[in-house]
């Protein structure tokens, strides 16, 4: 779990460094998602539980507009997820 933190945390890091628009409301969502995800990882909740939560995550992504961030990162980032969420798999 120590290195799904560390993940989520880059993660959170590239979400904020990517982001044209925070102030949007779908952003804010995923930001809040994010939020929620790391700190369900920090108190070790079940993987189940934070595999469901990542795929969340991914599907908010695959929601956001033009305008929010560009799409050639909301791509990265949805890959990023998607290999934190095979990892998350396999510990359940």
């Amino acid at each position: 779990m120590e290195q799904l933190h560390k993940d989520i945390v880059d993660l959170q890091r590239k979400w904020h460094d990517r982001l044209d628009d925070a102030g949007h409301s779908l952003a804010r969502q995923v930001s809040s998602a994010i939020q929620r995800l790391e700190d369900d990882i920090q108190v070790k909740k079940n993987p189940r539980t934070i595999e469901d939560q990542v795929k969340r995550i991914i599907q908010q992504l695959d929601n956001l507009e033009d305008g929010i961030m560009g799409g050639h990162h909301v791509d990265e980032l949805q890959q990023n997820f998607e290999r934190m969420r095979v990892s998350i798999q396999k510990l359940s």
